[in-house]
């Protein structure tokens, strides 16, 4: 993706950070090993976290964590489950590098009836526009859940803004690839240069297509174990949320899918374009071989060196032998033209 939407890239987080927040609004940064729970704290984001942090998140939950690199191997049916009164789930987060390619980050979210912990690895574009929503719910209404679904709401805006950012990619592709001839400049080499740049872009943004879609998958499985699974109390509110999210999902899913095939399309379509430019190279080179064939085989029978050959006497066998390399070099030429080959 373009590297213009700042929001959307990744940034590396090398030290542990932990960012706890308030039922009414407030954030306070650092969290120590034996640190009590602060009174009124709804949400701990642990960045990077040691195993201390863990061991203290843990023993204000009374839930294990999964720890940043554990996540990445966690199988599919392990990623949503029950403990006790709250409950663990892996998230997918669809985030954007300097390079602009898409990469799926998984978070770990323990949610419990008065406290939510996240655990990730870097610093993410979504979390900085979760915050950002926090930021505007007014004193005293933050609670766990409330945190939850602001955070999926997130994620899924975040894949929204991805696929966007594919499509707005696209339009330009689209035009050079279906350039023409005159349009993409009379210098072959320069053009194949474009048409290549083309292809690999394109190829980049299929990638980041089939990482949004792999995000939405993952996705999809939420609501359902939110809402029937989970058995956590969720607020009326936050629960009619939740069943909305299967509707954006799909929506998503299917957006991404036909941005996939639109991608496929002028991938296809691009290697058409090389290989027709490639083929008209072969033609022209094709055509001077067969122009200059006859002509090449007349010069070189009189070209041999036996004692007799009745022609070279001939007082017109010079100009007959021109003429003839003439003609043989003009006839093919015409008959090309008259089937249209040329």
């Amino acid at each position: 993706m373009s590297n213009r939407s700042a929001q959307s890239h990744v940034q590396m987080t090398t030290s542990a950070t932990a960012v706890l927040r308030f039922a009414d609004g407030r954030r306070a940064d650092g969290v120590a090993p034996g640190d009590s729970r602060p009174a009124g704290a709804v949400w701990l984001d642990l960045i990077s976290p040691d195993d201390e942090m863990l061991a203290l998140a843990e023993a204000w939950t009374g839930i294990r964590l999964p720890g940043p690199g554990s996540m990445h191997q966690t199988a599919p049916s392990q990623r949503f489950r029950r403990r006790g009164q709250g409950v663990t789930l892996v998230l997918p987060v669809a985030s954007i590098n300097q390079a602009g390619d898409v990469r799926v980050e998984p978070v770990g979210v323990m949610l419990s009836r008065d406290l939510m912990v996240t655990v990730r690895r870097h610093d993410l574009a979504a979390f900085q526009r979760l915050n950002e929503d926090l930021d505007e719910v007014g004193d005293g209404l933050l609670s766990p859940d409330h945190v939850l679904v602001a955070l999926i709401e997130a994620l899924v805006g975040s894949v929204a803004d991805g696929l966007a950012e594919v499509a707005e990619e696209l339009a330009p592709l689209s035009r050079q690839a279906f350039a023409t001839p005159v349009e993409l400049g009379r210098n072959g080499r320069l053009a194949e240069r474009q048409l290549q740049v083309v292809m690999r872009t394109l190829g980049r943004l299929a990638d980041g297509v089939g990482q949004f879609l792999e995000a939405l998958g993952w996705l999809d499985a939420v609501p359902e174990f939110l809402h029937d699974v989970s058995g956590y109390p969720f607020a009326p509110e936050h629960a009619a949320r939740i069943a909305v999210f299967d509707r954006d999902i799909d929506g998503l899913a299917r957006q991404a899918g036909n941005t996939a095939t639109r991608v496929q399309m002028l991938l296809d379509a691009t290697l058409g374009a090389i290989n027709i430019r490639q083929a008209a190279v072969m033609k022209v080179q094709s055509v001077v071989a067969t122009v200059f064939l006859p002509p090449t085989l007349i010069a070189s029978i009189y070209g041999m060196n036996f004692d007799i050959i009745p022609e070279l006497h001939l007082a017109i066998g010079y100009p007959l032998a021109l003429g003839l390399m003439v003609a043989t070099a003009v006839l093919p030429y015409m008959f090309m033209k008259w089937r249209g080959w040329l």
